[in-house]
């Protein structure tokens, strides 16, 4: 699993397998949206690259919805509206299409345990240290997907989840809770920490409240992977 983590304090990025592709005109009738039109400028960075291909970052297929589910134990009252706001946002500018699959009982600790992400819907959920031990110390949120191998050698992102800690919305007024999300939302469609303040993905927390403007690049080219 590819994974980040936002702090305020310190920040540390968890990478393990992912893959991106190419699009390629054959493509083009079978995608499901389109990423959106921004500028060139800031900066970006991605969790994983195609091996072999250092300039193809890791993507989800975006010929296929990603399914997600919330489980709102811990979160604030309106944790499912909360999210799909968020969720909404990342889908405007990667072109990658979210289906909200309703809310569950399935916990983060249990994938930590088991191992067990399979091609689950991506849980986005809340929880604490004890929980999940990444959330330790300043760590407010960490977020990150699962790749699987396909043909000739190439991988994509099939799943993953979002996890804040319980104490967000106590500890932060609701936009930074709400950047909290969108940065770990970045997380799961395949963006890295960077080193400018500017950026939402800074790896230490800056109050950012939204996506800068190499973010928002980062994400449209995560929306142009290749469909399988």
């Amino acid at each position: 699993m590819s994974r980040g983590r936002a702090v305020w304090g310190v920040v540390l990025a968890v990478s393990l397998l992912a893959f991106s592709g190419v699009l390629v005109l054959s493509d083009i009738d079978r995608l499901l949206g389109s990423p959106a039109d921004v500028g060139v400028g800031g900066e970006h960075a991605f969790l994983q690259h195609q091996p072999g291909r250092p300039g193809e970052p890791v993507a989800w297929d975006p010929c296929q919805e990603i399914r997600y589910q919330v489980n709102p134990e811990g979160g604030p009252d309106d944790a499912e509206d909360f999210v799909a706001e968020a969720v909404d946002e990342v889908s405007a500018l990667t072109g990658l299409q979210f289906v909200y699959d309703g809310s569950t009982d399935r916990r983060p600790s249990s994938l930590v345990d088991s191992g067990a992400f399979g091609h689950a819907p991506v849980l986005i959920a809340w929880a604490d240290e004890d929980e999940v031990p990444d959330l330790d110390g300043d760590v407010v949120g960490v977020g990150g997907a699962t790749a699987i191998g396909m043909g000739g050698g190439r991988q994509r992102y099939v799943t993953g989840s979002v996890t804040l800690d319980t104490d967000l919305d106590a500890d932060l007024d609701s936009d930074v809770a709400r950047g909290v999300l969108l940065h770990e939302l970045g997380h799961l469609v395949g963006l890295d920490h960077v080193s400018d303040r500017d950026e939402l993905m800074y790896a230490d927390g800056t109050f950012v409240r939204d996506f800068g403007p190499g973010d928002r690049e980062g994400l449209v080219r995560l929306g142009e992977g290749r469909c399988f």
